[in-house]
């Protein structure tokens, strides 16, 4: 096995491993995100060298810049933001943007469904949130605060990987 492969299969199981913890605990633990951030890392200087591993962390940066708004207001947790980030680091910069756009796809169709599932006393919050964008007022705390149902945003992150390293990032 070479050391890309290898690491390719430890950034796979960091990010497998931090979706199956969202999903049953809507948490990514701090030691899943570095697992996939070290094999992400390494599989990009074991297939470039210096160059991949400069790739990595622009990559693993720009993302982590362009999240922290987000979640800054509340609209995304941190396990997210970092697990995002380190995602980003295993498919370098060349497939940043095909891994943005496939994770925000796949989130949304996630969301989508996580919505459909939720009760009807959830989608009507949802609703208003999105009357009350429409008239550019503020949005309530954000549903994780408030303890109602959240968004298992790993999956879509590792779908965005999955797409972007398919691609051949």
């Amino acid at each position: 096995m070479t050391l890309e492969a290898g690491s390719q299969i430890v950034y796979g199981a960091g990010l497998g491993s931090a979706v199956l913890s969202d999903l049953r605990e809507r948490r990514v633990a701090n030691a899943l995100v570095l697992v996939t951030a070290g094999g992400g890392v390494a599989a990009q200087i074991a297939r470039a060298g210096a160059t991949g591993a400069a790739s990595a962390l622009v990559a693993g940066l720009a993302t982590l810049l362009l999240l922290w708004a987000p979640w800054r207001r509340g609209h995304l947790g941190g396990g997210d933001v970092k697990l995002a980030s380190a995602a980003a680091l295993g498919v370098g910069l060349a497939a940043l943007p095909h891994f943005l756009l496939a994770a925000a796809l796949a989130g949304g169709a996630l969301s989508l469904a996580c919505l459909v599932a939720s009760s009807a006393a959830e989608r009507a919050r949802v609703g208003a949130n999105l009357a009350a964008l429409r008239l550019g007022l503020d949005l309530p705390a954000p549903a994780a605060a408030r303890g109602a149902p959240s968004v298992p945003y790993a999956a879509a992150i590792a779908v965005g990987a999955a797409f972007a390293l398919a691609q051949g990032g």
